[in-house]
């Protein structure tokens, strides 16, 4: 019997070694997700926090029937055109501003927005430094003030009020 004894106290020993080594590769591998996870999250708040523009000038343009934004790039990080589509825009009077789509196929209609690089060095990055030209085909009448809101898919915005629209 005291064999026998020996023998399953071996085997015992044996499977609480796999078993915990099993837990432990297990736990291992959550602890790697989960640093990947966290170190995702930071960089993503750190550039939502670094990504940063404000509206510098406002009018109206007769000729295309749209108001004209001039937005600033003041962050430290760059943001590529293909991003921008993807940004909400809201314009309107002062307490009644509404959502607007982008114009995604190029012939502006009322209720769309579309953009484009005021001055820069054309290479499809929206760099610090530059401004874009938001242009907002109004859908319906708008009395001053003027409330235009621009939210890039991070989070991060820019709003503006304008009381009178130079032209």
């Amino acid at each position: 019997m005291g064999h026998a004894t020996v023998v399953v106290e071996a085997i015992v020993m044996i499977s609480a070694v796999i078993a915990a080594s099993v837990f432990a590769s297990a736990l291992v591998t959550k602890v790697g997700e989960l640093r990947q996870a966290v170190a995702a999250a930071i960089r993503s708040q750190v550039e939502r926090v670094e990504i940063d523009a404000v509206a510098t000038y406002a009018t109206y343009d007769p000729g295309q029937s749209c108001f004209l934004v001039y937005i600033k790039n003041v962050g430290r990080y760059s943001v590529p055109y293909a991003y921008l589509p993807k940004a909400d825009v809201y314009f309107g009077s002062t307490g009644s501003a509404q959502l607007y789509s982008y114009d995604s196929d190029g012939n502006p209609a009322p209720g769309e927005w579309s953009f484009t690089e005021a001055l820069g060095n054309g290479n499809d990055r929206w760099e610090p430094g530059e401004t874009i030209v938001l242009r907002i085909y109004n859908s319906t009448a708008v009395d001053p003030p003027y409330y235009v809101k621009f939210v890039l898919p991070s989070g991060s915005s820019v709003e503006a009020v304008f009381s009178e629209v130079p032209r």
